[in-house]
């Protein structure tokens, strides 16, 4: 006499082959990446901020986001002040963001960016002649890099790889 399973226990065992095999597949598929990270960088005053990027840090600035006309802008002519500031580096764009909620606002300053860049030294002697002396310097074994603070204290990090091998600390 053979005991048969309960109809439940046989509906969960095929649920469960379904759901795993529906979870392989989507798995196995890869989202056609663009090569983009955005990351919003929270500030204090994205006019402030905006100026420190372009001129002493030398960002491309692509403008201040006006929402009204869905464009940039190069002059920010409004009363009340920007929400968006964009830049590009090295074919990257990222941007900055003034703080529009409770946890955005506690994110301002918070964090470190790396930018690779070639020839750092010229770079680090241009920073330590400037008004925006660097705050750390390393030289690794793989890449060499120093830190610049920004306004609400992002330290933004320039590095070249040191090692000419095949290590890519980026």
């Amino acid at each position: 006499m053979t005991s048969a399973l309960p109809k439940s226990l046989i509906f969960t065992a095929i649920f469960f082959a379904a759901a795993h095999t529906a979870s392989a597949d989507t798995h196995r598929a890869s989202p056609d990446f663009t090569g983009r990270l955005s990351y919003p960088m929270y500030v204090n005053d994205v006019i402030i901020s905006a100026g420190f990027y372009r001129d002493a840090l030398g960002f491309e600035f692509l403008g201040y986001f006006d929402y009204e006309k869905n464009t940039y802008v190069k002059e920010w002519d409004k009363e009340k002040p920007p929400i968006y500031a964009g830049f590009s580096a090295g074919g990257q764009k990222f941007g900055l963001h003034l703080p529009v909620n409770e946890k955005q606002k506690q994110a301002v300053g918070k964090g470190r960016f790396y930018f690779e860049v070639k020839n750092l030294e010229k770079l680090r002697r241009h920073f330590e002649d400037s008004d925006h002396p660097i705050s750390r310097y390393f030289k690794t074994g793989a890449v060499n890099f120093f830190y610049v603070i920004d306004p609400d204290g992002f330290e933004i990090a320039y590095g070249e790889t040191a090692d000419k091998s095949n290590i890519d600390p980026w």
